[in-house]
């Protein structure tokens, strides 16, 4: 359904509050009603054993790591993991040895200053303390490791999700699976987009169709295959969501209606426009052609709110759409930038879902994923999809697997539990654990009592 009047902000926001609870209620699995099984030492563990992240340990000089930016990031969900783990297991037969929980907030105190002030001293001092957590979880040829016990956890109604969500003031259509935009237009929640690198294969984009995608959002390069696509599968254009990245070859209007010559439309519904130093002018060419009717909705990515705000210009006031990259150990550019797009009735999108760039940590292989992906029957990446659109969001993912297809399109048929959603959301706060809970709640992982990393008063 179509939505032909524009709903006020309050009373679109509440739809979608609305949803979701009575969306939770229909699940019989209620993490919050049971205690669930949470292994923070054994996610530390795998996070610390990742061959990149062991390596830098091993090495602790800057110029030695492969990757140190996102070795230090996968660092910090190690101390996260650890202090949470002793802070809900002190005083019990469980209780993390204390030179364990003294190197854990060491190391948030190092890394806190390397990000700060990147040098190789505060470096060097985050290595070594990630090779003596290697040590205590994993042992080495004169040690043993600790016990990796998995701590009870119960999710009770009071705590918050880790991040300020639901966020999105836009119209969210569950029955038709789709955001209803300001300009009144449909776009499906899930989303299938190309690859800039590689140009796919036209029999695979008409079975996707075929398996039920209708958002495709396209490079302009692979615009004459997406065209012969949509032809061969048999839908009808007017079915298909068609979302365009604005980027080379695209760098005037005559290049954009050459590029709907390739794709055999009349129009597309929406353009994103990059993050980048040229929005000002690219945006005066969005808006020419979409005042010529060649495109429908402007939308932009990879930008946070306060970002696009300092561009000026009006940019952040024209737009219907926003997409970031978003995982569960960081959604989005900043914990905010969803709601600060949401009060100004943007449609939200996630890219990037269920991929490990930039990091060195797969999510596919994360402990408490797993665990969740375990207690609901389902895929991890099923779990992180699913996850992102009861937040509210669309999801647009890459893939040429017929099989992956199929399978990320089922997850429009189930719902996750709000105690395995909380405790998705919180891994945010294992990730990041200087900083409190965004949501203005104590925390699943941090509920007990919060640890104290040291001078710095550094929060987990």
């Amino acid at each position: 359904m179509v939505l032909h009047r524009r709903r006020q902000p309050t009373e679109l926001y509440g739809v979608v509050l609305i949803w979701l609870y009575s969306s939770f209620c229909k699940s019989k699995l209620t993490a919050h009603a049971a205690v669930v099984d949470v292994p923070l030492l054994q996610t530390a563990a795998w996070a610390i054993s990742s061959p990149t992240s062991y390596a830098c340990a091993v090495r602790p000089q800057f110029d030695n790591c492969t990757d140190p930016w996102s070795v230090a990031q996968a660092w910090w969900y190690v101390a996260g993991n650890v202090l949470a783990a002793s802070s809900y297991a002190s005083g019990s037969s469980s209780s993390v040895p204390t030179e364990v929980t003294k190197d854990a907030k060491k190391m948030v105190q190092h890394l806190t200053a390397f990000f700060a002030t990147p040098q190789q001293r505060s470096f060097s001092r985050s290595a070594r303390r990630a090779y003596n957590l290697h040590d205590h979880l994993l042992g080495n040829e004169t040690s043993a490791p600790i016990v990796l016990r998995k701590l009870q956890l119960d999710v009770p109604d009071t705590v918050g999700v880790g991040v300020p969500f639901p966020v999105t003031s836009v119209m969210v259509d569950y029955a038709s699976s789709a955001l209803q935009l300001r300009s009144g237009s449909a776009m499906p929640l899930l989303g299938l987009a190309t690859s800039r690198d590689c140009r796919p294969s036209i029999s695979g984009m008409a079975q996707a169709l075929k398996l039920g995608v209708r958002h495709v959002e396209l490079n302009p390069g692979v615009a004459s295959s997406v065209g012969k696509a949509i032809a061969d599968s048999g839908i009808s254009r007017s079915d298909i969501f068609l979302s365009v990245i604005w980027e080379l070859p695209l760098n005037s209007e005559e290049r954009f209606k050459v590029m709907l010559i390739d794709l055999q439309v009349s129009r597309v519904d929406l353009v994103q426009v990059p993050r980048g130093p040229d929005i000002k002018n690219i945006w005066k060419i969005v808006k020419s052609l979409k005042s010529q009717g060649l495109i429908r909705t402007l939308g932009v990515r990879d930008y946070s709110d306060e970002e696009l705000a300092k561009v000026g210009g009006g940019i952040i006031d024209e737009i219907e759409y926003a997409q970031c990259k978003f995982s569960p150990y960081r959604p989005g550019p900043t914990r905010h930038t969803w709601q600060g797009f949401g009060r100004r009735s943007i449609a939200l999108a996630a890219s990037a879902v269920v991929s490990d760039w930039p990091h060195v940590l797969s999510p596919s292989d994360d402990p408490h994923l797993q665990g969740v992906a375990r207690r609901v029957k389902r895929s991890v990446p099923q779990v992180l999809i699913r996850w992102a659109l009861q937040l509210g969001l669309a999801v647009v993912f890459k893939s040429q697997n017929s099989k992956h297809i199929e399978e990320n399109m089922a997850t429009l048929g189930f719902v996750l539990p709000e105690g395995e959603m909380r405790l998705i959301s919180g891994l945010a706060t294992l990730a990041q654990p200087w900083k409190p809970p965004g949501d203005g709640f104590a925390h699943v992982y941090t509920r007990k009592n919060s640890v104290q990393a040291g001078a710095r008063g550094v929060e987990l």
